[in-house]
């Protein structure tokens, strides 16, 4: 009997296994029919392809002008081409410099495949530096696709300039410095031959003497006039016409340099309500510019009503106006340094080692035909930032700050100076 028993289990056992080795076995090609189907399914995306426009110039699109001279007025003709096998456009067509004019600029001009068009530029060599130079024209073919021609070459002068046709004046402290230069002028190459200058050459800031010495040859010496404006970039030039050959531009003579340093007196805005004068007539306000005694600077914020307090601007401010300058002359600007004041307004200068401080005497009647006025700083011609006085309107109780343009302009222009 426990023979029997033992024989049924051991047979249940393996008919058990039969069965799932049997299932197994059914399980993979399923699997592997279902992973064929998986691989088979086509994937899905569909984008648009921009085809690229395929646009051919006669030559190469890069045009090597060689040696030209200065005077040259250069014909350059571009046969354009469409090398694809659709249309395309030229939407627009940009030249990187004003020394070229195009004669026949396409706009939206489509191209079938195969047809050609001409395009024509004028170039200015005398709109160019001397010397070697590449200018770029962008053909704009739409689809953010630009299509380049490069133009390169090397411009050489008809007239030379001894020592150079740019004057360096360096670092001049001191505006109304006296200095003299002297040029040597002379045609070469297209006018070696000589050419004509006009007796008159022409300058805003500078006294000329122009001589000729023998035909074609001339001598230009070179004064200031009076003081030059303070300027950390100072940019000049002298323009001397050309009357033979006719038709040619006039020769142009940069001047650069630096003249001290822009002049700025700080704070550059005051501003009052009536009640500052309910004790005295007359207040006093400090300003200076450069490095001052402590003492001589204004304690009170130039972009606050009288009393209020300072704001962080102003202490950083405070902090860096007294860096010292040392690309002034100090005592030349202070004894030439005048004020253009309005009435009832009086400034009382004086000098420290690096430094000028002002002591401005304002009275209530300054304010009696306007509520800003100015006091303008100037040495000669030339004016430096005015400073401004501003009487606020009592509103309630409650000083209210007018809107005014010259605010505005005020507040522009020292933003730019802090930028510098």
């Amino acid at each position: 009997m426990l023979k029997h028993t033992a024989f049924g289990s051991f047979y249940a056992v393996f008919v058990f296994l039969l069965i799932f080795c049997y299932s197994c076995r059914q399980g993979e090609p399923e699997t592997a029919s279902g992973s064929a189907e998986v691989a088979e399914t086509p994937s899905v995306s569909v984008e648009s392809v921009v085809v690229p426009a395929v646009l051919e110039v006669s030559g190469g699109n890069e045009r090597d002008l060689g040696m030209i001279s200065e005077h040259d007025v250069i014909l350059l003709e571009f046969m354009l081409r469409n090398a694809g096998s659709s249309a395309l456009t030229i939407i627009d067509v940009t030249f990187s410099c004003p020394c070229g004019e195009l004669l026949n600029p396409p706009e939206n001009l489509v191209l079938v495949p195969g047809e050609t068009y001409a395009l024509k530029l004028n170039l200015f060599a005398h709109k160019i530096s001397l010397g070697d130079f590449s200018r770029f024209l962008s053909l704009d073919l739409g689809n953010e696709q630009f299509f380049p021609i490069t133009i390169r070459g090397h411009i050489q002068a008809n007239i030379e300039v001894t020592p150079d046709r740019v004057i360096d004046l360096g670092l001049l402290k001191d505006s109304g410095e006296t200095w003299e230069k002297e040029l040597q002028i002379s045609g070469v190459n297209q006018l070696a031959a000589g050419f004509r200058l006009a007796p008159d050459p022409k300058a805003d800031l500078f006294e000329l003497q122009l001589e000729e010495r023998t035909s074609g040859t001339y001598t230009l010496k070179v004064r200031p006039k009076n003081s030059l404006p303070y300027k950390r970039r100072f940019r000049s030039q002298i323009l001397l016409p050309i009357l033979e050959p006719t038709g040619l531009p006039d020769l142009k003579i940069a001047v650069r340099g630096q003249v001290g340093e822009d002049i700025v007196f700080r704070p550059a805005s005051f501003s009052f309500q009536e009640s500052d004068f309910s004790v005295s007539e007359t207040l006093v306000r400090s300003a200076s510019f450069g490095t001052v005694p402590k003492a001589e600077e204004d304690t009170e914020d130039s972009d606050a009503v009288s009393g209020s307090r300072k704001s962080v601007s102003n202490f950083l401010f405070l902090s860096s106006s007294r860096r010292q300058i040392n690309n002034i002359a100090w005592r030349p600007l202070f004894e030439h340094l005048e004020f253009d004041c309005p009435a009832g307004v009086r400034v009382e200068k004086q000098l420290h080692d690096h430094g000028i401080s002002l002591q401005l005497h304002i009275s209530r009647t300054a304010f009696a035909e306007h509520r800003q006025v100015s006091v303008i700083p100037l040495r000669d011609q030339n004016t430096f930032r005015k400073i401004n006085l501003r009487m606020l309107r009592e509103k309630s109780g409650t000083a209210v700050e007018e809107d005014d343009e010259d605010d505005n302009e005020d507040k522009e222009d020292g933003a730019e100076e802090e930028a510098e």
